[in-house]
């Protein structure tokens, strides 16, 4: 993502856009609550991977707003 960025940002400034640009980057929704079968076979995702938000309200696949 770093690369693309650094391209991004060369083209906004060779076109005179880059003092008129921002990026907002966001998270996604939290912990997977029921991880699909077809997150395990990437061969990286464990079980412990899956999980509670704790405090925090949310989980993937949950468009909660406050």
């Amino acid at each position: 993502m770093d690369g693309a960025m650094a391209k991004l940002w060369k083209i906004l400034e060779k076109n005179g856009q880059a003092d008129n640009t921002i990026f907002i980057f966001t998270s996604d929704n939290g912990p997977w609550l029921n991880a699909p079968k077809r997150m395990f076979e990437d061969g990286i995702t464990q079980p412990y991977h899956i999980g509670s938000a704790g405090i925090f309200k949310g989980s993937k696949g949950i468009s909660y707003e406050a």
